[in-house]
């Protein structure tokens, strides 16, 4: 855009020095060149702001997603973690029902009574 500004400058400082005659017609071709670029500018300005409008939103989608996301990882932690524990709790029982049973049949076949 600046380049462009300074493009248009420099053609209305050489429509300055171009021979009497051809002056009105550049001075009007560099206005129609500055009305140009000043309406593209604005448009550019335009679509800056949308697109920065479209991009704030779109992060804030993602930030939401992204919390949701997490909040649903947390609950899937805290079930393996219950898992893990149940899993830690039946071995527990069964191993502690398997020894109190086999101590019961052990002490039944030694004594031949049942306590």
């Amino acid at each position: 855009m600046n380049a462009l500004s300074t493009l248009i400058n420099r053609l209305s400082d050489l429509a300055t020095t171009a021979p009497h005659e051809y002056r009105p017609q550049l001075n009007r071709q560099v206005a129609a060149l500055r009305a140009g670029f000043k309406k593209q500018q604005e448009r550019c300005i335009a679509f800056l702001q949308l697109t920065n409008e479209y991009a704030d939103r779109f992060l804030l989608d993602i930030s939401e997603e992204i919390q949701q996301q997490s909040s649903f990882l947390d609950a899937l932690e805290k079930r393996l973690d219950m898992a893990k524990t149940l899993r830690q709790e039946a071995i527990h029982m069964r191993k502690s029902y398997e020894d109190g049973t086999l101590d019961c049949i052990k002490k039944v076949r030694r004594t031949g009574v049942y306590p």
